[in-house]
């Protein structure tokens, strides 16, 4: 949670600060190119940081050097996509009509070995259960690349190209904290676990990569089907999608953590305490992000406004759409298929996913030449609705129970409730901090109250979930 808080308050800094210097142009010039290179990063992983996370989670024994394997192949593999990149650039900068794109997009570019070589590390200090090192370095990414952004607007050498050499730098920041904590000896590849590592990554590349065309087919869609849409719009879309994607860092941490618990309880054999971590962290999912999204979709206009300035206001239905889809479908999506890969069911996941991604498609073409911005935040709704349906569902027959109805229940009342009173409060300014801190407040106070926040599961018993895994195993699931 530490290192989720500080990547998260960093990042979103970083992007504010972005945004006021730039202005909706040439923020949502930025915007587009970073969108382009966090894709094409996510998509370059392969699959290899998960089933490097599943494989040394799941193995009890020091033998195990599918880490020093993945580290090898997935840097090897940025290296060469870089070089292909590079001489794809105009072609990519033309397909989405960014003007000058392609030497923005070149610098972007050197930041894929890095980053590579940052996540499969990561992926390491996770299957090792080494998640204080692995907080440090995520920390450390977040931090440094706001520090960087924030020396070059004092400096006033704030450009596209200098934001997108801090991000370079942040990504070796990482990196190298990381690899502190690494032995070297992980650095010497061993041959003789490739089939079983690349196996298991085929169908969690699948999914990953999936995921990361649903993360940015809206965006992608807006700007290649709607080319007559000035650039003050495209940068309204980009400040809300921003702002809209803040709950997923809750995923992609969750997923690390999720993938080393679930596997290592269900290679003991401890499946009931696999099935409470699963009841645990959505009851926790939906209470956190339902009445996150609620009270931020209420609150839109006066949020841009505060965090950005008052020419993002008008970005406020562009907002309330993009919370639902990209803030708590995706984010649940997100945590939901990690499941399915400690199962051993990834490629179930990956399926379902494809079908989102035809959702997307579709709606797209018929959305978006019609509707503009409207039909392109439309998009992510019917399709992360539809592939998260279909995932949850996979999940409860693999674990054999997802969500319990009363919990979801108490937080749909309690999200109802204070939802109507912070969209009649209307504070703008300091006083809407104020607001949301009160807000928040009541509501974590009631959700306590009521059960549905708690530092242990004291339902064990009566929901039939675990109390027979070995001790080790609940003090990592605990």
């Amino acid at each position: 949670m530490l290192g989720l808080t500080t990547l998260s308050v960093s990042s979103y800094a970083t992007m504010v600060l972005l945004a006021r210097q730039f202005g909706p142009g040439v923020y949502g010039v930025y915007g587009i190119v970073y969108a382009v290179l966090m894709s094409i990063e996510l998509m370059l992983r392969f699959g290899l940081p998960q089933a490097v996370t599943r494989s040394l989670s799941a193995s009890t024994g020091s033998a195990n050097r599918s880490g020093a394997y993945g580290f090898v192949l997935l840097v090897s593999a940025n290296l060469i996509a870089f070089g292909a990149l590079w001489v794809a650039a105009p072609a990519l900068a033309g397909f989405l009509h960014i003007e000058d794109g392609a030497r923005f997009m070149r610098i972007a570019f050197i930041d894929l070995p890095f980053y590579g070589a940052y996540s499969v590390l990561n992926a390491v200090l996770a299957g090792r259960f080494n998640f204080k090192w692995n907080c440090i370095a995520t920390c450390v990414y977040g931090v440094s690349r706001l520090v960087g952004i924030v020396a070059l607007t004092s400096l006033d050498a704030l450009t596209i190209e200098s934001a997108l050499v801090v991000n370079v730098m942040a990504s070796i920041c990482g990196c190298l904290v990381a690899a502190l904590k690494i032995r070297e000896s992980w650095f010497r590849p061993s041959v003789g676990q490739t089939r079983q590592l690349i196996s298991a990554a085929i169908p969690i590349y699948m999914s990953e990569i999936g995921m990361v065309l649903l993360m940015s087919f809206d965006l992608w869609a807006l700007s290649a089907l709607a080319p007559e849409l000035d650039s003050e719009s495209k940068g309204l879309y980009v400040a809300s999608l921003s702002l809209a994607r803040a709950p997923n860092m809750l995923g992609y941490v969750l997923a690390s953590v999720l993938i080393s618990v679930l596997s290592r309880s269900l290679a003991t054999g401890a499946r009931h305490e696999a099935g409470r971590v699963v009841v645990d962290t959505n009851r926790l999912l939906i209470a956190i992000l339902l009445p996150a999204c609620s009270i931020a979709g209420a609150n839109a206009a006066d949020l841009l406004e505060l965090l950005y300035s008052s020419a993002y206001r008008g970005g406020d239905e562009i907002l309330c759409l993009l919370l639902l889809g990209h803030g708590l479908l995706a984010t649940m999506l997100l945590s939901l298929i990690p499941m399915l890969v400690a199962g051993g069911r990834s490629g179930n996941g990956a399926s379902r996913v494809v079908v989102g991604l035809v959702v997307a498609g579709v709606a797209s073409i018929l959305l978006i030449p019609r509707l503009s911005w409207q039909g392109a935040a439309i998009v992510p709704v019917l399709a992360f609705g539809v592939a998260l349906l279909m995932v949850a569902r996979e999940v409860r027959r693999c674990y054999g129970v997802l969500l319990d109805a009363g919990d979801f229940a108490k937080t749909l009342a309690l999200t109802s409730l204070l939802g109507v009173v912070s969209y009649m409060w209307q504070a703008k300014g300091i006083w809407l901090v104020v607001e949301l801190i009160v807000i928040s407040s009541a509501y974590c106070g009631l959700a306590f109250k009521t059960g549905l926040l708690r530092l242990n599961s004291d339902r064990d018993a009566d929901a039939g979930i675990g109390s027979s895994a070995e001790a080790s195993v609940r003090g990592v699931g605990n």
